[in-house]
């Protein structure tokens, strides 16, 4: 367990070309995120629970995010996060459902549980390119979201545990995207209220189509 602490940052589609333009960019990876909830009661939370497989990384990885603070455009996460050598529920990747117990690790498990969860279904996929950029001595991940409605959305973020480097480079992606706004949205939040305004059924699968 760990905690997350990043600023995240939206961006229009010219700042983020602005971003890559400035700094030099790593090769995108493309990741693919399965959600879980049961009843929205992690969205309502704030909390996250999904399955992550990047294109030509082999295992996928498995993570919990339960929310500690937000203020302003920084968020703190108590994360959890597991690879998974195998599958981990019949035979898939991502299983439709799942028990809390014992297909998840102990420690995820008992943060659900705390919640009151013992089931978890999935409710949905979301794709992100994401491009790794250093600029001026700073590490910062530049993240290209397609959302289940369609909607583009580009988002920068910044994850240091010192104030002072998130401060600097935020300064530098303001100066160098000056459309940038704090984002006080999760990948998951924008998930839901994207798949709550189509009520469209999932689009994309692994290992269970």
């Amino acid at each position: 367990m760990s905690l997350e602490i990043e600023t995240k940052l939206e961006l229009t589609e010219s700042d983020a070309r602005a971003l890559l333009a400035a700094g030099v960019a790593g090769a995108p990876v493309d990741q693919l995120n399965a959600y879980y909830d049961s009843g929205w009661r992690l969205a309502r939370s704030g909390a996250t629970l999904r399955v992550r497989c990047c294109l030509g990384v082999r295992g996928a990885v498995l993570t919990a995010k339960l929310p500690v603070a937000w203020v302003g455009a920084t968020r703190t996460m108590r994360e959890m996060e597991t690879v998974l050598g195998r599958p981990i529920a019949s035979g898939r990747v991502a299983p439709r459902e799942l028990a809390i117990r014992p297909a998840l690790p102990e420690p995820i498990a008992e943060a659900l549980a705390s919640l009151g969860i013992v089931r978890l279904e999935r409710v949905g996929w979301l794709r992100n390119r994401r491009v790794t950029i250093q600029v001026d001595g700073g590490m910062l991940e530049l993240d290209r979201i397609q959302l289940p409605d369609g909607a583009i959305v580009y988002e920068a973020e910044i994850e240091a545990q010192d104030p002072r480097v998130r401060e600097r480079l935020t300064d530098i992606v303001r100066r160098l995207a000056p459309g940038a706004q704090a984002s006080r949205a999760s990948k998951f939040e924008r998930f839901r209220r994207a798949i709550s305004a189509t009520g469209e059924p999932e689009k994309h699968t692994i290992g269970d189509s």
